[in-house]
């Protein structure tokens, strides 16, 4: 299957690239591509409300995060609740998406030459295991 799609891209005259996903990841570095690692980064940042929502929803997973603000925005939107506290609420979820991204770009190598090459071997041999798959 991944031999096919690489055939499917070059016969497009595309560049090739592999996208591999929150699971390649964290087996190449858990200690950077982890939930946790991921809200360390949110207790440093001066924003209380990040903080705070975190703590109420008791995880350190955003998408959860994001969930209940959504559910409750749509709440609000149920039960008819005028004012500010839907645009508070949507206000939080865009804080959170930004400082997701901003996580992931801190954390992230910046690009495949800041890669120890053990882990560039490793990352090899673990695409020939999944092109074997």
């Amino acid at each position: 299957m991944y031999d096919d799609v690489r055939e499917a891209i070059r016969t497009k005259g595309r560049p090739f690239s592999l996208l591999l996903g929150n699971g390649f990841s964290m087996s190449y570095a858990p200690t950077i591509f982890t939930y946790n690692a991921l809200h360390g980064f949110i207790e440093r940042l001066d924003n209380p409300v990040l903080r705070a929502l975190f703590q109420v929803v008791g995880t350190h997973d955003f998408e959860k995060v994001m969930q209940q603000l959504e559910t409750f925005a749509s709440l609000c939107d149920a039960l008819g609740l005028k004012g500010g506290l839907k645009e508070r609420i949507l206000e939080a979820a865009e804080d959170l998406k930004r400082s997701l991204i901003d996580a992931i770009r801190a954390l992230h190598p910046e690009h495949v030459y800041t890669i120890p090459e053990s882990k560039c071997d490793a990352c090899a041999a673990f695409g020939q295991v999944a092109n074997f798959l």
